[in-house]
């Protein structure tokens, strides 16, 4: 299968406060199988909220190379908490830092209940 998309909302100064975020925003379920990707950008930001109530991660994958050595992944915890909920945001994306060669950053986290939105300023 192929990896899921995480759509990128393009906020400005009329639309800002009709933009809902977290669960009652529009959020793309983790794929822990195939995992997801987005468009990356100077001015794109992800945030990533845990559904449920253990400990969840993803990982944000690196394409750039300096001096032919890999730059390490960036991976973030999502905390466990009693009640669902626990929150990041992350970002922005620049392309040349973490667009794949086929022109979109993946990400991957580790359970479905990692729930992404994208938004770009």
């Amino acid at each position: 299968m192929a990896r899921v998309l995480i759509p990128v909302v393009a906020l400005d100064r009329a639309m800002a406060t009709n933009k809902k975020v977290g669960a009652s925003g529009t959020e793309v379920a983790g794929h822990a199988t195939d995992f997801n990707y987005f468009v990356a950008g100077d001015k794109t930001f992800l945030i990533a909220r845990n559904n449920g109530v253990v400990q969840r991660t993803f990982t944000v994958l690196v394409a750039k190379t300096v001096d032919s050595n890999t730059i390490t992944a960036s991976t973030k915890t999502l905390e466990a908490t009693t009640t669902a909920g626990d929150s990041c945001i992350v970002g922005p994306f620049p392309s040349d830092i973490y667009t794949q060669a086929d022109g979109w950053v993946y990400i991957n986290p580790s359970h479905a209940d990692v729930k992404f939105q994208a938004f770009t300023l």
